[in-house]
């Protein structure tokens, strides 16, 4: 068995990963704990468009479609919240596009912290405009694991970060994008934060992976655009796959023996 949890080959921290939330390495029991309680409890995902749906029912588990932007996503998540079950796992899983020249298309970031983003593209830093996700940093390393184990299955391109992220109302374009403070946030969507204030008090987890899509020096609706979003929906349909195989495993690779 193996105890050593800062093995680099388990854990792939960036060494110029930008500190914030609730990063530190898991013990090896908070790794054992969330996993049981991914094997026994439900687990769905969360996705704002369709062709996100049509990517993450690939792996065959549970898929609702939340709708985009801040008003569908906090109407969805105030109608959800009435019904979910204590006991559910909801992973929030779509499309991002990033802010920060370290990420390429392809790339997958599981936030750690979710902040407001103003329409100039700066974050809103108030208390009540972040949200911390809770056991980001566990969720992110059973992911790696997962990955080193059936990467041979996933020929697309793998770089994971357990990162903060921005929310906007808007799309985030253009001036905006690069006046984005990418410093702090390595990326922008246009949902998390609306159906995470909501339903994480409602759920058992809630965890958001967002695949990069587009870049601020190759924005959407570039001539990049239809190759990045090839990457970016086989990229979900990898995700997928991965966490249903978190779901269904008796045991961490690399760390419990069988």
């Amino acid at each position: 068995m193996k105890k050593d949890m800062r093995d680099d080959r388990l854990i792939k921290k960036d060494n110029d990963q930008m500190a914030a939330g609730n990063d530190a390495i898991p013990t090896e029991s908070e790794l054992a704990s969330y996993l049981a309680a991914m094997q026994s409890e439900e687990l769905e995902f969360l996705t704002p468009l369709s062709i996100e749906a049509m990517a993450a029912k690939k792996a065959g588990l549970p898929v609702r479609k939340t709708g985009m932007g801040k008003s569908k996503a906090a109407s969805f998540a105030k109608a959800y919240s009435k019904t979910v079950s204590k006991n559910t796992n909801l992973v929030v899983i779509g499309i991002a596009g990033a802010c920060s020249s370290r990420l390429r298309p392809g790339d997958v970031v599981v936030a750690n912290k979710i902040f407001k983003i103003k329409e100039n593209g700066h974050i809103d830093d108030s208390i009540e405009n972040q949200l911390t996700i809770p056991k980001s940093n566990v969720f992110y390393c059973l992911l790696q694991n997962f990955y080193l184990k059936e990467k041979q299955q996933m020929p697309a391109p793998y770089r994971l970060h357990n990162s903060p992220i921005g929310c906007s109302e808007i799309i985030i374009a253009g001036e905006a994008r690069k006046n984005a403070d990418s410093d702090q946030i390595y990326a922008v969507e246009m949902e998390s934060f609306w159906l995470a204030d909501i339903l994480m008090s409602h759920v058992k987890t809630l965890q958001v992976v967002r695949i990069i899509l587009d870049t601020p020096s190759n924005e959407i609706f570039s001539f990049s655009t239809l190759t990045n979003f090839r990457t970016a929906f086989r990229q979900m349909k990898n995700m997928a796959q991965l966490i249903k195989s978190i779901k269904n495993s008796h045991q961490i690779p690399g760390i419990f023996s069988a």
